[in-house]
């Protein structure tokens, strides 16, 4: 069974240095090692959910 591919638009807010802010998305540069993507889910009660990423 195939799963539905979706895509969704994240319409930019804001934009600084070493942070982009979209709706419901947000990439945050810590180091040159270092990212924080915070996303927005949930319809009934959102919450924001931190996904790290490390370079290697």
């Amino acid at each position: 069974m195939g799963r539905k591919r979706q895509d969704y638009r994240f319409p930019l807010i804001k934009m600084e240095k070493d942070k982009i802010w979209f709706d419901d998305l947000t990439f945050e540069r810590i180091s040159d090692k270092k990212m924080i993507v915070n996303v927005i889910i949930g319809e009934k009660e959102p919450e924001g959910v931190d996904f790290v990423y490390y370079r290697q």
